[in-house]
Protein backbone atom coordinates (compact mmCIF):
# COMPACT_ATOMS: atom_id res chain seq x y z
CA UNK A 1 0.00 0.00 0.00
CA UNK A 2 2.54 2.25 0.90
CA UNK A 3 4.20 2.78 -2.86
CA UNK A 4 1.42 3.32 -4.13
CA UNK A 5 0.07 6.24 -1.52
CA UNK A 6 3.24 7.39 -1.98
CA UNK A 7 2.83 8.04 -5.62
CA UNK A 8 -0.62 9.30 -5.17
CA UNK A 9 0.53 12.03 -2.51
CA UNK A 10 3.02 13.04 -5.31
CA UNK A 11 0.66 13.37 -7.96
CA UNK A 12 -2.41 14.53 -7.03
CA UNK A 13 -1.46 15.82 -3.57
CA UNK A 14 -2.38 15.49 0.05
CA UNK A 15 -6.12 16.10 -0.45
CA UNK A 16 -6.33 12.31 -1.23
CA UNK A 17 -5.94 10.03 1.74
CA UNK A 18 -4.66 6.81 1.81
CA UNK A 19 -5.85 3.52 4.15
CA UNK A 20 -6.27 -0.59 3.88
CA UNK A 21 -9.16 -2.10 2.95
CA UNK A 22 -9.07 -5.71 2.93
CA UNK A 23 -7.47 -6.19 -0.03
CA UNK A 24 -7.96 -3.15 -1.68
CA UNK A 25 -6.23 0.38 -0.48
CA UNK A 26 -9.06 2.86 0.26
CA UNK A 27 -8.73 6.31 -1.01
CA UNK A 28 -10.64 8.82 1.02
CA UNK A 29 -10.98 11.83 -1.77
CA UNK A 30 -11.94 15.44 -1.81
CA UNK A 31 -15.17 14.52 -4.26
CA UNK A 32 -18.33 14.32 -2.32
CA UNK A 33 -21.80 13.21 -2.77
CA UNK A 34 -25.03 16.32 -2.41
CA UNK A 35 -25.24 15.52 0.75
CA UNK A 36 -21.77 16.03 1.60
CA UNK A 37 -20.80 12.49 2.14
CA UNK A 38 -17.00 11.16 0.73
CA UNK A 39 -16.54 9.42 -2.10
CA UNK A 40 -14.51 6.74 -1.59
CA UNK A 41 -12.53 4.80 -3.97
CA UNK A 42 -10.46 1.39 -3.98
CA UNK A 43 -7.48 0.10 -5.50
CA UNK A 44 -6.50 -3.53 -6.14
CA UNK A 45 -3.55 -4.82 -7.77
CA UNK A 46 -2.63 -8.78 -8.66
CA UNK A 47 -0.61 -10.35 -11.34
CA UNK A 48 -3.35 -9.71 -14.25
CA UNK A 49 -5.62 -6.82 -13.46
CA UNK A 50 -5.06 -3.50 -11.58
CA UNK A 51 -8.39 -2.07 -10.47
CA UNK A 52 -9.99 1.40 -9.66
CA UNK A 53 -13.44 0.93 -8.34
CA UNK A 54 -16.03 2.87 -5.77
CA UNK A 55 -17.17 -1.16 -4.82
CA UNK A 56 -20.69 -0.21 -5.43
CA UNK A 57 -20.62 3.18 -2.85
CA UNK A 58 -22.20 5.27 -5.62
CA UNK A 59 -25.31 3.05 -5.74
CA UNK A 60 -25.71 2.16 -1.99
CA UNK A 61 -26.11 5.97 -1.67
CA UNK A 62 -28.46 6.26 -4.18
CA UNK A 63 -31.02 3.47 -3.27
CA UNK A 64 -30.79 5.25 0.11
CA UNK A 65 -31.96 8.32 -1.15
CA UNK A 66 -35.01 6.68 -2.53
CA UNK A 67 -37.30 3.52 -2.08
CA UNK A 68 -37.00 2.59 -6.04
CA UNK A 69 -33.79 0.21 -6.75
CA UNK A 70 -35.21 0.26 -10.54
CA UNK A 71 -33.58 3.10 -12.73
CA UNK A 72 -35.56 4.85 -15.37
CA UNK A 73 -34.66 5.38 -19.10
CA UNK A 74 -33.46 8.58 -19.10
CA UNK A 75 -30.88 7.55 -15.72
CA UNK A 76 -29.88 4.42 -17.90
CA UNK A 77 -29.03 6.67 -20.55
CA UNK A 78 -27.53 9.35 -18.13
CA UNK A 79 -25.48 6.31 -16.55
CA UNK A 80 -24.63 5.00 -20.24
CA UNK A 81 -23.35 8.98 -21.26
CA UNK A 82 -21.27 9.23 -17.89
CA UNK A 83 -19.30 6.23 -18.30
CA UNK A 84 -18.81 7.30 -21.90
CA UNK A 85 -17.25 10.90 -21.13
CA UNK A 86 -15.23 9.69 -17.58
CA UNK A 87 -14.20 6.15 -19.76
CA UNK A 88 -15.12 3.97 -16.90
CA UNK A 89 -17.21 0.72 -16.84
CA UNK A 90 -20.39 0.08 -14.82
CA UNK A 91 -21.08 -3.72 -13.68
CA UNK A 92 -23.43 -5.38 -11.27
CA UNK A 93 -23.72 -2.37 -9.06
CA UNK A 94 -19.98 -0.68 -9.14
CA UNK A 95 -17.88 1.30 -11.15
CA UNK A 96 -14.61 0.91 -12.22
CA UNK A 97 -11.30 0.90 -14.55
CA UNK A 98 -9.28 -2.14 -15.42
CA UNK A 99 -5.62 -0.10 -16.09
CA UNK A 100 -4.49 -3.53 -17.79
CA UNK A 101 -7.66 -3.37 -20.03
CA UNK A 102 -6.34 -3.23 -23.94
CA UNK A 103 -5.39 0.26 -25.11
CA UNK A 104 -5.48 1.82 -21.13
CA UNK A 105 -2.93 4.30 -20.84
CA UNK A 106 -4.04 6.17 -17.89
CA UNK A 107 -1.87 6.34 -14.76
CA UNK A 108 -3.53 5.28 -11.16
CA UNK A 109 -4.25 8.65 -10.09
CA UNK A 110 -5.22 9.60 -13.67
CA UNK A 111 -7.98 6.88 -12.98
CA UNK A 112 -9.08 7.77 -9.32
CA UNK A 113 -9.70 11.45 -10.45
CA UNK A 114 -11.92 10.12 -13.54
CA UNK A 115 -13.43 7.08 -11.27
CA UNK A 116 -14.25 9.77 -8.33
CA UNK A 117 -15.51 12.64 -11.02
CA UNK A 118 -17.97 10.12 -12.59
CA UNK A 119 -19.77 9.10 -9.62
CA UNK A 120 -19.70 12.70 -8.19
CA UNK A 121 -21.90 13.40 -11.67
CA UNK A 122 -24.11 10.27 -11.58
CA UNK A 123 -25.39 10.77 -7.88
CA UNK A 124 -25.88 14.89 -8.59
CA UNK A 125 -27.16 14.45 -11.75
CA UNK A 126 -29.46 11.52 -10.45
CA UNK A 127 -30.13 13.25 -6.87
CA UNK A 128 -31.58 15.86 -8.81
CA UNK A 129 -33.87 13.85 -11.26
CA UNK A 130 -35.41 11.50 -8.93
CA UNK A 131 -39.12 12.78 -7.73
CA UNK A 132 -38.57 13.28 -3.72
CA UNK A 133 -42.02 12.34 -3.93
CA UNK A 134 -40.75 8.82 -3.97
CA UNK A 135 -39.86 7.95 0.35
CA UNK A 136 -36.48 6.82 0.90
CA UNK A 137 -35.69 4.32 3.75
CA UNK A 138 -34.55 7.66 5.35
CA UNK A 139 -37.75 9.23 5.24
CA UNK A 140 -39.50 6.21 6.23
CA UNK A 141 -37.98 5.92 9.31
CA UNK A 142 -38.21 10.07 10.02
CA UNK A 143 -41.85 9.39 9.83
CA UNK A 144 -41.88 6.58 12.46
CA UNK A 145 -39.68 8.81 14.79
CA UNK A 146 -41.64 11.83 14.11
CA UNK A 147 -45.11 10.00 14.60
CA UNK A 148 -43.65 8.71 18.21
CA UNK A 149 -42.93 12.36 19.21
CA UNK A 150 -39.20 11.66 19.77
CA UNK A 151 -37.21 14.79 19.26
CA UNK A 152 -35.02 14.30 16.21
CA UNK A 153 -32.71 16.12 13.76
CA UNK A 154 -31.28 14.33 10.28
CA UNK A 155 -28.05 14.30 9.40
CA UNK A 156 -26.32 16.69 11.76
CA UNK A 157 -22.46 16.78 11.36
CA UNK A 158 -20.14 15.54 14.13
CA UNK A 159 -16.54 15.91 13.91
CA UNK A 160 -14.39 12.39 14.70
CA UNK A 161 -11.19 12.69 16.67
CA UNK A 162 -9.43 11.95 13.46
CA UNK A 163 -11.59 15.84 12.25
CA UNK A 164 -13.46 14.06 9.84
CA UNK A 165 -16.70 15.08 9.31
CA UNK A 166 -19.18 12.81 10.05
CA UNK A 167 -22.84 12.55 9.37
CA UNK A 168 -25.24 10.24 11.21
CA UNK A 169 -28.41 9.90 9.24
CA UNK A 170 -30.41 10.76 12.86
CA UNK A 171 -30.17 12.67 15.74
CA UNK A 172 -33.05 11.38 18.67
CA UNK A 173 -33.59 12.34 22.23
CA UNK A 174 -36.28 11.10 23.98
CA UNK A 175 -35.96 12.61 27.77
CA UNK A 176 -32.28 11.93 28.69
CA UNK A 177 -31.79 9.25 26.03
CA UNK A 178 -29.89 10.32 23.05
CA UNK A 179 -29.00 8.54 19.97
CA UNK A 180 -26.47 9.22 17.14
CA UNK A 181 -28.08 6.56 14.03
CA UNK A 182 -26.48 4.87 11.07
CA UNK A 183 -28.94 3.32 9.14
CA UNK A 184 -27.54 0.47 6.91
CA UNK A 185 -29.99 -0.33 3.97
CA UNK A 186 -28.64 -1.97 0.63
CA UNK A 187 -30.42 -4.66 -1.94
CA UNK A 188 -26.68 -5.92 -3.33
CA UNK A 189 -25.25 -8.23 -1.19
CA UNK A 190 -21.52 -6.94 -2.85
CA UNK A 191 -21.73 -3.96 -1.36
CA UNK A 192 -22.17 -4.89 2.91
CA UNK A 193 -18.42 -4.63 3.50
CA UNK A 194 -18.28 -0.69 2.07
CA UNK A 195 -21.80 0.21 4.47
CA UNK A 196 -19.91 -1.39 7.40
CA UNK A 197 -16.90 -0.36 6.63
CA UNK A 198 -17.78 3.53 6.66
CA UNK A 199 -20.20 2.98 9.61
CA UNK A 200 -17.84 1.27 11.83
CA UNK A 201 -14.99 3.63 10.88
CA UNK A 202 -17.48 6.61 12.11
CA UNK A 203 -18.51 5.05 15.39
CA UNK A 204 -14.80 4.43 16.17
CA UNK A 205 -14.01 7.61 15.18
CA UNK A 206 -17.01 9.04 17.38
CA UNK A 207 -16.29 7.06 20.82
CA UNK A 208 -15.45 10.73 22.40
CA UNK A 209 -18.82 12.11 22.05
CA UNK A 210 -19.84 9.00 24.74
CA UNK A 211 -17.57 10.00 27.56
CA UNK A 212 -19.07 13.28 28.74
CA UNK A 213 -22.79 12.60 28.00
CA UNK A 214 -25.54 9.82 28.50
CA UNK A 215 -25.31 9.61 24.39
CA UNK A 216 -25.64 5.90 22.26
CA UNK A 217 -24.94 4.62 19.17
CA UNK A 218 -27.54 2.81 16.97
CA UNK A 219 -26.84 1.09 14.00
CA UNK A 220 -30.43 0.36 12.57
CA UNK A 221 -30.10 -3.07 9.76
CA UNK A 222 -32.94 -2.33 7.02
CA UNK A 223 -34.00 -5.99 6.94
CA UNK A 224 -35.93 -5.97 3.86
CA UNK A 225 -33.24 -7.24 1.98
CA UNK A 226 -31.58 -10.82 3.03
CA UNK A 227 -27.95 -9.46 2.65
CA UNK A 228 -26.73 -9.28 6.15
CA UNK A 229 -25.11 -11.91 7.94
CA UNK A 230 -24.37 -12.73 11.86
CA UNK A 231 -21.06 -11.81 11.14
CA UNK A 232 -21.91 -8.12 9.61
CA UNK A 233 -24.05 -7.87 12.75
CA UNK A 234 -20.95 -8.50 14.96
CA UNK A 235 -18.65 -6.02 13.86
CA UNK A 236 -20.41 -3.40 14.76
CA UNK A 237 -21.54 -5.14 18.15
CA UNK A 238 -18.67 -3.48 20.26
CA UNK A 239 -19.58 0.14 19.17
CA UNK A 240 -23.24 0.30 18.95
CA UNK A 241 -26.69 -0.98 20.05
CA UNK A 242 -28.17 -2.93 17.02
CA UNK A 243 -31.73 -2.55 15.84
CA UNK A 244 -33.26 -4.60 12.63
CA UNK A 245 -36.16 -2.27 10.91
CA UNK A 246 -38.63 -5.17 10.80
CA UNK A 247 -38.61 -4.80 14.69
CA UNK A 248 -40.35 -1.65 15.15
CA UNK A 249 -41.62 -2.12 18.36
CA UNK A 250 -38.08 -2.61 19.60
CA UNK A 251 -36.70 0.27 17.83
CA UNK A 252 -39.24 2.48 19.52
CA UNK A 253 -38.58 1.35 22.87
CA UNK A 254 -35.18 1.51 22.47
CA UNK A 255 -35.13 4.89 21.43
CA UNK A 256 -37.48 5.79 24.79
CA UNK A 257 -34.53 3.73 27.08
CA UNK A 258 -37.29 1.27 28.13
CA UNK A 259 -35.10 -1.98 26.71
CA UNK A 260 -30.99 -0.94 27.38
Amino acid sequence: MKKICEKINEEIGSLFECSDFKSYTRVQTPFVYPDGDIIDIFYKEDSTNKIVTDLGGACDWLNIQSASRNRSEKQEKLLEQICINHRVDFIKGSFFINLNQEKENRSVTEAIIDLSQAVARVSDLWFTQTSRRKKSILDIVEDFIKRNNIQYSREESFLGESETTWKPHFYTQYSDIVFLIYVLSTDNKGSTSGILYKTHTAWYDLQYLKKPKRLKFMSLFDDRYEVWTAKDRKLLKDFSILQQWSDQEGFKQTLMGINI
